[in-house]
């Protein structure tokens, strides 16, 4: 299965699993000049915005932070926003973390390339502890 297609379901699954808890959400549908957001999470006044992406092998390529998501996600802080999040399933480990973007993109700046699922435990909030379990409801 392809990143995109794996990425796309994930999105879908991620948020059933928030409404489930819930949230309000949204799945941006994805377009030819790609959108900066994956999903938009809101619940008792909080307004959440992110980007789903799953770590196959447990490690998260900083790479993968697209321009156009740091700069919407820049701009989103800027406008009076809370934390922008990467919502990261750890696929070995069945487990899916919300990580904040300014600390990831601290780390892309300072020369970092990846992170492992040990940092992405230290730098997040487990959000489901049984991936697979819920997924198969």
């Amino acid at each position: 299965m392809s990143n995109k297609s794996s990425g796309t379901g994930f999105e879908r699954d991620f948020a059933e699993y928030m409404a489930e808890k819930g949230y309000w959400a949204h799945v941006f549908q994805d377009n030819r000049n790609g959108q900066p957001f994956d999903i938009i999470l809101a619940k008792d006044g909080n307004t959440q915005a992110g980007d789903c992406k799953v770590c196959e092998n447990d490690v998260f390529r900083l790479s993968r932070m697209e321009p156009n998501q740091i700069s919407a996600m820049t701009r989103w802080v800027e406008c009076g926003n809370g934390e922008p999040w990467y919502y990261i399933l750890l696929e070995r480990a069945n487990q899916v973390f919300r990580v904040p973007f300014s600390k990831l993109l601290e780390l892309k700046r300072s020369g970092q390339k990846m992170i492992d699922d040990a940092q992405i435990i230290q730098l997040g909030e487990l959000l489901c502890n049984d991936w697979e379990k819920w997924k198969w409801k």
